[in-house]
């Protein structure tokens, strides 16, 4: 295979993966409750984030999630640059902010997943693979500026 082809079939599968992740997004927001089951889900995972969250607005929190997602879904398919929202988010999470610990998007991601799960009819595997993936990369940039 030369180089050409090898290109394309990469390019192929990043889009492939970008496609699936976006079309997921779409039916999950979509599904009635998603972000109330993520929220139910995260908080119950850690007495931590449970406190972290003490004093948040749900519901204009939930707002943020929605599009914190959106602008996620929509940088996964350039994953060479750190989005500003990647940026945004990092800082805005960081030690002298919120102070989100990074074992916290861990539990974070999982939760995400199970809502997905829960709500998206087009779930398997495979899908689940792509969110992990796309969003672990993004996730090890916002760490790394904790």
């Amino acid at each position: 295979m030369g180089i050409g082809h090898l290109q394309r079939a990469i390019m192929t599968t990043l889009d492939r993966d970008y496609v699936i992740m976006q079309a997921s997004y779409l039916r999950c927001c979509a599904s009635a409750g998603f972000f109330d089951s993520f929220y139910a889900t995260f908080l119950s995972k850690s007495p931590e984030v449970a406190l972290k969250f003490s004093r948040t607005n749900l519901t204009n929190q939930k707002k943020m999630l929605r599009n914190s997602l959106f602008r996620m879904v929509a940088d996964a398919q350039n994953e060479a640059v750190v989005s500003e929202e990647t940026q945004r988010i990092g800082v805005s999470h960081g030690r002298g902010h919120h102070d989100i610990p990074p074992a916290m998007y861990v539990l974070w991601l999982e939760s995400l997943c199970e809502a997905i799960k829960q709500h998206d009819p087009g779930y398997d595997e495979e899908l689940e693979r792509v969110w992990r993936e796309k969003l672990g990369r993004m996730i090890e940039r916002i760490v790394a500026l904790y």
